[in-house]
């Protein structure tokens, strides 16, 4: 079975008495009414070596239901822009002449505002060297870096598609100093309109050289962040929706020592109970949505005001 992926804010976000974590919601599936772990190993099946790891897996599962979820009470009240920055950007000198070598790695610094939910896509590049053979783009992400191969002909121009998704608000693209750019700007004035984005060349210092690498930049707004921007009203929805799974695991297979109540009426009479709760903490939240996601973010949210109004969608 295929491991199911969150985001990382959400790790050690809930877990269970045992597991050495503190929990930073506070909670514990363990305080669940209606349900113990004393015995979790009883709950393996072929497909988890331990009951903790199922347990894992169940919890993995609420929370991306209860994020999937949230999506659908933000959208009434908001729009969400797509795109909020594009540049694609810089030329080649019409008298083409090349930079000699330089000391430091050199190209393009890209940096967004303080914007929750924007995220850089660097979707392809375009170089021009004055060199021949294999060499490598840079795309240093913080501590992440990513390198892109790419066969240089010196005085032909050549694209690379790279299409990765920036984790940091400030990334740079780069090549090795010893090669020899094209000579040219970033010319970043092209695009007035997309006051979120700047890009500036790089070789250590900021310029306005781009050292030979033109980028093809986007930014859009990730909806993936708003769930971590909530989490912390998230918690008890995550709890009751993983017991909610839990539970329903008891009725599609023979594993229900896992409950204080073992009848199959019990299990569903706490399905419905651990739902009733669910449903209240969600309608809860979406009450609150509109004076939390006003807060969050300019570039990303636009209020929608022919619908918004404080009620349950």
């Amino acid at each position: 079975m295929c491991d199911l992926e969150i985001s990382a804010c959400f790790d050690e976000f809930i877990t269970y008495r045992g597991s050495g974590v503190t929990p930073t919601s506070g909670l514990y599936v363990n305080d669940l009414y209606g349900m113990y772990f004393t015995k979790a190993d009883a709950i393996a099946n072929t497909d988890y070596a331990t009951g903790i790891e199922f347990i894992e897996y169940i919890l993995n599962r609420a929370i991306i239901l209860v994020t999937s979820e949230l999506k659908r009470y933000i959208m009434p009240y908001f729009k969400i822009n797509s795109i909020v920055g594009h540049y694609l950007g810089g030329k080649f000198d019409d008298d083409l002449e090349y930079h000699a070598v330089g000391t430091h790695d050199r190209g393009l610094r890209i940096d967004i505002k303080e914007s929750t939910l924007g995220q850089v896509i660097i979707n392809r590049v375009r170089v021009l060297f004055n060199d021949n053979g294999v060499q490598n783009i840079t795309v240093t992400d913080g501590v992440n870096t990513e390198t892109y191969a790419v066969t240089l002909v010196a005085g032909e121009e050549q694209d690379v598609e790279i299409n990765y998704r920036c984790v940091r608000k400030r990334v740079y693209i780069t090549m090795d100093d010893a090669l020899h750019p094209a000579l040219g700007d970033v010319k970043m004035d092209y695009y007035p309109d997309y006051d979120i984005l700047t890009v500036r060349g790089y070789n250590g210092d900021l310029t306005s050289s781009h050292f030979g690498i033109r980028a093809d930049v986007t930014v859009i707004c990730s909806m993936d962040q708003v769930a971590c921007l909530l989490k912390d009203f998230l918690g008890l929805p995550i709890l009751y929706r993983f017991g909610i799974e839990m539970a329903r695991e008891a009725l599609e297979t023979d594993r229900i020592n896992y409950f204080t109540l073992t009848n199959r009426d019990g299990i569903k009479e706490l399905i419905e109970s651990y739902r009733e709760d669910y449903d209240h903490e969600m309608e809860q939240l979406a009450r609150s949505i509109p004076k939390l996601m006003r807060k969050l973010d300019d570039f990303c949210i636009t209020c929608n005001q022919n619908q918004y109004m404080e009620r349950v969608p």
